[in-house]
């Protein structure tokens, strides 16, 4: 009897501590997969922040996309309102080339758009040739790009682009950032659709500064309201992220601001 008591005992012990790691792994493994994917970005971040510095470093005093963009404004009201001719898509492909942000909410920015192949990465290659600007980072949808200078397909083909007359990062105004619904080989901005009010985006210069922006809107406008990436006309630090929705008909806006002080990166001194 007294044996069979302590076969009980034993078995019970054994069922107790087997559930309380049944318990307990599911949240141990939580745990241990997000400092992973921490370190990953973080890792990631200090890579790309490399490939930028080096392709920034081969860009020549030669005219690039950028410059020749911020020229090609015909009339007064495309430049006074800081969006320039963002409206007017270009009328064949010299124009094109003149107006490299011409009509970022009506076109280029492809739902699912076949823009990568298999083989290629976000390296220092792929950037040649690019003005980079910094790295956005949004750790709730494991997120970590360049972001380069310029909204055309070329730029948002290889990264993130910043609307050239926008705010820069970490500046008053409002920073305005273009990114594909996804793509074939990379998801770009297909995920700020799961951002929900309070979520952290950041954005980090190429001094290393980081500047974290709180999430605190998010709607779906046409592709004809531009007004989403001009100045908010109050004061503060804002963010203002654009990709295609419902079919490439329609724009996601997300919203965050500036809540916090700038701090250098870890690993840069």
């Amino acid at each position: 009897m007294k044996t069979r008591n302590k076969l009980f005992f034993i078995l019970g012990i054994i069922i107790i501590v087997v559930g309380i790691g049944i318990i307990i792994y599911p949240i141990a493994t939580h745990i241990y997969s997000e400092h992973a994917q921490k370190v990953l970005m973080e890792e990631a971040k200090e890579e790309i922040l490399k490939n930028i510095l080096e392709a920034n470093s081969k860009v020549t005093e030669a005219p690039t996309p950028t410059p020749v963009i911020t020229a090609a404004p015909a009339d007064s009201a495309g430049t006074d309102n800081g969006t320039e001719d963002i409206t007017e898509p270009p009328a064949d492909p010299a124009t094109d080339v003149a107006t490299d942000d011409s009509g970022l909410l009506g076109a280029d920015i492809g739902e699912e758009e076949p823009i990568e192949s298999a083989e290629e990465t976000l390296s220092s290659s792929r950037l040649a040739g690019q003005k980079c600007i910094g790295i956005i980072t949004i750790d709730e949808i494991s997120l970590v790009y360049a972001v380069v200078e310029g909204v055309k397909d070329s730029n948002i083909g290889v990264a993130i682009g910043h609307f050239p007359d926008s705010a820069g990062i970490g500046e008053e105004g409002n920073c305005a950032l273009a990114g594909h619904n996804g793509g074939h080989y990379s998801r770009y901005f297909k995920d700020i659709k799961k951002l929900k009010k309070g979520d952290k985006v950041i954005l980090t210069d190429l001094n290393g500064f980081e500047y974290q922006y709180d999430v605190y809107e998010s709607f779906i406008c046409e592709p004809t309201d531009v007004f989403v990436v001009e100045d908010l006309g109050i004061k503060g630090k804002f963010l203002t992220m654009v990709t295609c929705t419902n079919g490439g008909t329609q724009r996601y806006i997300v919203r965050a601001k500036c809540t916090t002080e700038a701090s250098l990166m870890k690993g840069v001194k």
